[in-house]
């Protein structure tokens, strides 16, 4: 059983509110390592979380979990995060993540493996 993780590296000067994605009804959010029972987890500026979701025994897809991520600010991404297909490495997958507002910070994926990525936000 392999666990997909996200790590959030809290770089800005905002704090930002990770939370599951509503529209994956049976996905399980961890973050930390447990249990995200809905509402959203704080990830203070100079602070990292890791977000992840158990991935069984079937193969990595690039539709792997789902996280919005709000900016505290009034704005937010909402993220489809898995394997790109021609790499094998996590990423963020959507072409255009879905973006709420006027988000304060950018990100950028770094530190991919096939299981983990990392995404650095800081302020725009």
């Amino acid at each position: 059983m392999n666990v997909a993780n996200a790590v959030i590296q809290n770089s800005s000067s905002f704090g930002l509110y990770l939370s599951s994605d509503p529209n994956w009804d049976g996905q399980i959010l961890l973050v930390d390592g447990k249990l995200l029972h809905g509402g959203s987890f704080l990830t203070e500026p100079g602070l990292s979380a890791t977000a992840g979701v158990v991935w069984g025994d079937s193969l990595p897809t690039d539709t792997m979990m789902g996280i919005i991520i709000e900016d505290g600010a009034g704005g937010s991404f909402q993220l489809t995060i898995g394997q790109d297909p021609g790499t094998q490495k996590m990423t963020v997958t959507d072409p255009e993540p879905y973006i709420y507002g006027s988000p304060k910070v950018n990100y950028v994926t770094t530190a991919q493996t096939e299981w983990s990525v990392t995404l650095v936000f800081s302020d725009n």
